[in-house]
């Protein structure tokens, strides 16, 4: 079976080295870090470091869904026409918003550390000022105003410099401007104050994630998103990044250590938790799903494991036309769906029900469709890409084209010779048939007895 790669949004970039904070862990240390993390579950107590604490063939479907980091109700990303990239902290998809091209450059001066909390204000006054600025902090986030939360942040952190929320809303705020070395020491740093607390909120390990996703390292922001899902079995975001790391890896479903993990359930889970509930039997035969990314990336799930042996093949890519024609009702707009769907009835032959015309037909309806959504805004690989699944639909329909038509012939041929011979036969017989002898009686007439 010929394959072809799903849309991805391409590999994360590297950034360079840019710290302007002080004590900020060194690269090198900072994996050495993540790997006690790992393994400790979230304290760094003396863990070294300068004292800081802290296959089937297929490829990942629609653009890389998220990075999102949940704090709040925020809009239903899927409402927004056009968007695909991850909303920042709280999702449809799942990871905070990745920066710019141009990344703003840290400041050149040190940010001076939180100060101490005022020593002229009461408890109450300083919980009442807290809880205004976490407040406005989450109100920037939904706004995506990265400057105006980080300037919240650092104001609760003033007066009181133990609020875990605050610097991770901090540490979440530098790494949407980019500011990666920033955004670890403020996180290792919460980690440090209150390894019990902060090891256990499932923010703070989704961040770590889309820090080590963005440099590249791919299988510790895996374990990473694995523990945000740890501390909170229903953040969605999580589940989603993690099943677009599977996707990428074309691990569609397979048993580790007893455990069923996988782009495939991945995406269930957090299909079930929009839906409200675990997905049903008949959810999945209907591949029924709130948001278009995440009906796209079941699709590519279903689509991956139909290739797998002993799975029910014709059944899985069924499933997966009814998760991307799902997708393209939920947001009608939503490329990657449409760039799904072409590849999808490219690469499936035989496909169940039809015949490799047709099949080759939608192929290219629903790349050409791809092509006049992406514009501008899409990745031109990713474009260039797709113009050639056209070129090579193209040439398998007009190829199968001229099977038909010469089949045809064939068949138009052989039509007449057969005419032909069945009027030589009845000529033939006619010729040999005996003449009528003068002796024989006449026929009786019509009516009469012999």
């Amino acid at each position: 079976m010929t394959t072809f790669p799903i849309i991805t949004n391409g590999a994360p970039r590297d950034r360079s080295s840019r710290s302007c904070v002080p004590n900020a862990v060194p690269r090198a240390c900072f994996a050495a870090l993540l790997g006690a993390l790992l393994a400790s579950g979230g304290s760094v107590v003396g863990t070294g470091c300068g004292g800081s604490g802290a296959k089937a063939k297929q490829a990942p479907t629609t653009p890389e869904s998220s990075g999102e980091v949940t704090y709040g109700t925020l809009p239903d990303k899927d409402s927004e026409a056009g968007t695909d990239k991850p909303a920042l902290p709280d999702p449809s998809d799942a990871v905070a918003e990745a920066p710019a091209e141009q990344p703003e450059a840290e400041p050149a001066v040190p940010v001076e550390p939180p100060k101490p909390p005022g020593e002229d204000l009461s408890d109450e006054e300083k919980q009442q000022r807290v809880t205004r600025h976490l407040a406005e902090a989450r109100q920037h986030l939904r706004q995506k105003n990265a400057d105006g939360m980080i300037s919240a942040a650092l104001a609760t952190l003033d007066v009181d410099q133990t609020s875990v929320e605050a610097m991770i809303l901090l540490g979440h705020g530098y790494f949407l401007k980019g500011w990666d070395d920033k955004s670890r020491a403020v996180l290792e740093e919460a980690l440090r104050r209150q390894p019990d607390l902060a090891g256990n909120d499932a923010k703070l390990w989704m961040i770590f994630g889309l820090l080590m996703s963005r440099a590249g390292r791919e299988e510790e922001s895996l374990q990473l998103y694995g523990r945000a899902t740890e501390k909170n079995p229903d953040y969605t975001e999580a589940w989603i990044n993690r099943g677009v790391i599977y996707l990428r890896r074309n691990a569609f479903l397979y048993v580790e250590n007893g455990e069923t993990i996988g782009a495939l359930p991945s995406f269930e889970r957090a299909n079930g938790l929009q839906l409200g509930a675990a997905m049903t039997d008949d959810d999945r035969a209907g591949c029924r799903c709130k948001q278009a990314a995440t009906c796209a990336h079941l699709g590519a799930a279903y689509r991956g494991v139909s290739s797998l042996s002993g799975q029910p093949r014709d059944e899985l890519l069924l499933r997966a036309e009814r998760c991307f024609k799902n997708a393209m009702t939920v947001r009608s707009n939503y490329a990657p769906a449409y760039y799904d769907a072409g590849l999808l009835y490219l690469d499936a032959e035989p496909y169940p029900g039809l015949e490799k015309k047709p099949r080759l037909e939608r192929a290219m309806t629903y790349l050409k469709r791809y092509r006049e959504l992406a514009g501008i805004t899409t990745d031109a690989a990713l474009v260039a890409r797709a113009d050639e699944y056209l070129v090579t639909a193209q040439k398998e329909w007009d190829k199968e084209d001229k099977l038909e038509k010469r089949k045809k012939e064939r068949d138009e041929k052989k039509r007449q010779r057969d005419l032909k011979d069945q009027e030589k036969a009845r000529a033939k017989a006619a010729e040999t048939a005996p003449e009528p002898s003068g002796d024989e009686p006449a026929p009786a007439p019509e009516g009469t007895v012999q």
